[in-house]
C-alpha cells in the first residue's frame, strides 16, 4: 500500500537504508511492525495464538498495545482483526478470555469491545487522576455510568478492567509523592466501584517507581534484603528498597499495613455481590471534592462517599442505613463525618 508521509505520520516511517522503500514502525525504527493486511502473517498469528491455548493450556491473553495493530488512521481495520482474531480463538477454546490495552478515552475503547470482552478502562484511570488533582470528583460516577453504558451498547456481556497503575505508568504511590492516606482512598475507591479491578505487582506493599520503563517494574520485596531468597536482582533498584518500602514478610505482621488495607477492601468486594456485580448511580451532594454514589443489585443498596479533600467533612445521608465499611469515618443519626481521605460504605441491608 503506498503512504503519503506527512508531518501525522513521519516519525513512524523508517528509511531501510539507502533504499527508497521505508518500512513502519509505531514506536521506534528498532520496533518493526508486522504487516497485518498480508493474510498470511495473520494465519501465523493465529497458529501462535493456538499454539499457546492448545499446547501450554493458557486461558486467554492480554493484548498489549491493541490499537497499534494497523497505523492509527485505520481504526475500523484494527476492530475488524481483533473480531477475526476471536473468531479464531474461540474455534479453539469457546471460552477464551481476550483483554486488551488501549490507551484512550471511553469514545475510543468503546468500539474495541466487538471483538475483545474486556478493554482496561483508561477513562476511569484518568479520572481517578484528576481526582487526586482536585478536579471532577462530582462527575466522577455520572463519567463511570456513561462510558460503562456505552461499552454495552458494543458487547452486552461486557468486563470493565479498571486499574490505579501500569507496567507503563510511574508507580502510583509515587505519583501521590509517597502519601498512604491517598494511595488508601484510591484503593477504597478502586474497590468501590464497579469494574474487574486489576492490580500491579508491589502495588498492595507500596512500592514505588518513576519512568524510565525499567525503574517502575523493579523487584518484589519479599522479605528483607539479607533473608529474601525469592527477590531477583536483574536491576538495582532506585526507588523500592528496604529504606523506602516494608517489604511483604513485615506487612503480614502489621494488621494496619496497606497490604491488609488490599486485603481488607478485597474481601468486603468478595462478601457483598453488590460491590462487584451492581451498577454505578450518582449521589448530588453539594460538596465539592467528594465521590458519591450507590450501587444497586438485586433489590440491595449501598451508598459510597470517598472524601479527596484535606479537610473534615460533614454530610447528610438518608435515614435507616447503617455503616458497612468505613475508614476514617464516622455515622451518627443521619450525619457522616469523613476526615481526610476516608471512605465509607452504608447500606440498609448489613448481611
Amino acid at each position: 500500500k503506498e503512504i503519503t508521509l506527512d508531518s501525522d505520520n513521519i516519525r513512524q516511517w523508517h528509511p531501510n537504508g539507502d533504499d527508497p522503500e521505508h518500512y513502519y514502525g509505531f514506536f521506534t525504527g528498532q520496533m518493526p511492525d508486522l504487516n497485518y493486511d498480508n493474510p498470511a502473517l495473520r494465519e501465523e498469528i493465529y497458529k501462535i495464538g493456538r499454539f499457546w491455548l492448545e499446547e501450554v493450556g493458557v486461558d486467554g491473553f492480554r493484548l498489549d498495545a491493541a490499537k497499534h495493530i494497523f497505523p492509527d488512521d485505520r481504526p475500523e481495520d484494527n476492530h475488524a482483526f481483533w473480531m477475526e482474531f476471536r473468531r479464531e480463538m474461540e474455534k479453539v477454546k469457546p471460552d477464551v478470555y481476550l483483554i486488551g490495552e488501549i490507551w484512550g478515552d471511553k469514545d475510543l475503547l468503546a468500539p474495541y469491545f466487538k471483538g475483545l470482552q474486556a478493554v482496561f478502562n483508561f477513562d476511569w484511570w484518568f479520572a481517578m487522576n484528576e481526582l487526586f488533582q482536585g478536579r471532577g470528583a462530582q462527575d466522577f460516577a455520572a463519567n463511570h455510568a456513561t462510558a460503562r453504558n456505552m461499552f454495552s451498547s458494543f458487547r452486552p456481556d461486557y468486563i470493565d478492567p479498571i486499574f490505579l497503575s501500569n507496567h507503563d505508568q510511574n508507580r502510583m504511590l509515587s505519583v501521590l509523592e509517597g502519601d498512604t492516606a491517598k494511595q488508601k482512598l484510591a484503593v477504597a475507591l478502586l474497590m468501590t466501584s464497579p469494574g474487574a479491578p486489576y492490580l500491579y505487582y508491589g502495588e498492595e506493599i507500596g512500592m514505588l517507581g518513576a519512568k524510565p520503563d525499567p525503574n517502575i517494574r523493579e523487584p518484589f520485596l519479599w522479605d528483607i534484603l539479607e533473608r529474601d531468597s525469592l527477590r531477583t536482582a536483574w536491576i538495582t533498584p532506585r526507588f523500592s528498597t528496604d529504606e523506602t518500602v516494608t517489604p511483604l514478610a513485615q506487612q503480614l505482621a502489621d494488621f494496619n499495613s496497606l497490604y491488609h488495607f488490599y486485603r481488607y477492601w478485597i474481601h468486603l468486594r468478595r462478601w457483598q455481590p453488590v460491590l462487584a456485580q451492581g451498577e454505578i448511580i450518582p449521589i448530588s451532594i453539594d460538596q465539592e471534592g467528594v465521590v458519591a454514589f450507590y450501587r444497586e443489585w438485586q433489590g440491595k443498596r449501598m451508598e459510597v462517599y470517598h472524601n479527596f479533600t484535606d479537610q473534615n467533612l460533614e454530610l447528610e445521608v438518608p435515614a435507616g442505613i447503617v455503616p458497612l465499611a468505613v475508614h476514617k469515618a464516622d455515622l451518627k443519626g443521619r450525619v457522616l463525618t469523613l476526615e481526610p481521605y476516608a471512605s465509607a460504605v452504608l447500606s440498609a441491608y448489613p448481611d
